[in-house]
Formats: C-alpha cells, sequence, structure tokens
C-alpha cells in the first residue's frame, strides 16, 4: 500500500470514529427516566408472579447454587428468597458463606445488608434483609468456603 492509500485509510477511519462518537454523545444525552409504580417487575409482583430461580456453577464447577426468590426481583420491598448450595451434586452446609451484590454501572452496592441463615436442610439457607433500591442491571454474589476451599458464584439479572 502507498503512502497516500494510507493516508486516505486513515482519513476515512477517523472519519467513521467520529459519526461513531457522535451518535455515541447522542445516545448517552438521552435522559432515562423510571417509574417505579409502573415497572413491569412490580406489576409480576402484584399479579403473584410464579416463583423466579436461577441457577449457576462456580468457576471450578464444584459448586452449585440455586438462587430463588418466591417472585421476580422487584423494587421497594425485602426479597423473599432462599439458596440451595450443593457441592459434587450432594447438598452441603458451608463451612463460611457470604452474600454482596450492586449495580456495576452505577458503581453501588445493596441498600441493605443481607444476612443467610442456615436450614434444617443441608445446603438450604434463607436470605433476610435482600432489598433493590432501582430498576436496572445488578448482580449478587455468594462466596463460599468448603473444606479450605473458596469459591466464587455471581449472579446477573435485570430489574
Amino acid at each position: 500500500m502507498s503512502y497516500i492509500n494510507k493516508n486516505t485509510v486513515l482519513a476515512g477511519t477517523f472519519a467513521v470514529l467520529g459519526l461513531c462518537l457522535s451518535a455515541c454523545q447522542s445516545e448517552a444525552q438521552t435522559e432515562v427516566k423510571y417509574d417505579c409504580s409502573v415497572s413491569d417487575t412490580i406489576a409480576a409482583v402484584k399479579s403473584g408472579a410464579k416463583e423466579w430461580s436461577m441457577q449457576k456453577a462456580s468457576s471450578s464447577g464444584s459448586v452449585v447454587i440455586d438462587f430463588s426468590c418466591t417472585r421476580s426481583p422487584f423494587v421497594g420491598d425485602f426479597q423473599k428468597c432462599h439458596i440451595q448450595l450443593k457441592q459434587n451434586k450432594k447438598g452441603q452446609f458451608a463451612d463460611e458463606i457470604a452474600i454482596d451484590g450492586g449495580m456495576k454501572a452505577h458503581g453501588h452496592g445493596l441498600p441493605t445488608v443481607p444476612t443467610l441463615s442456615p436450614g434444617a436442610t443441608a445446603g438450604y439457607y434463607e436470605i433476610e434483609g435482600l432489598k433493590y433500591s432501582m430498576p436496572g442491571a445488578w448482580i449478587v454474589g455468594f462466596k463460599v468456603n468448603i473444606d479450605g476451599v473458596t469459591d466464587q458464584i455471581i449472579f446477573d439479572f435485570i430489574i
């Protein structure tokens, strides 16, 4: 490719890049407003939506968590949720287990400090104090230590 062709290609690339950036800036200026009173999630909760659950394995694959709530996650009130923890396909209580979460895009955590209380069945934990403050993309993560091995499982979903 000759020197002139390289400059022509670079000029075209910068022109396209400039158009993309101006399009992004115009999108970024669009204001998004939420009315939580009419959100689809709140409407589903009010209508008696079915139980909601997600299941995910740790990166090692040895720990699986089934994260379930009586309804789809919603804004404004405490969630009634629990997890079922399995190691190598068997219910197992963890030596240590912690829960945390937040909105990565907004750079903040959960508005509450949820806790986990073990149930009578091996691997079953009730989640108390879990609440979401606004609609959007959320993550809820569990850090699990079983037999000296620590695993982390993160669930991501949109309210």
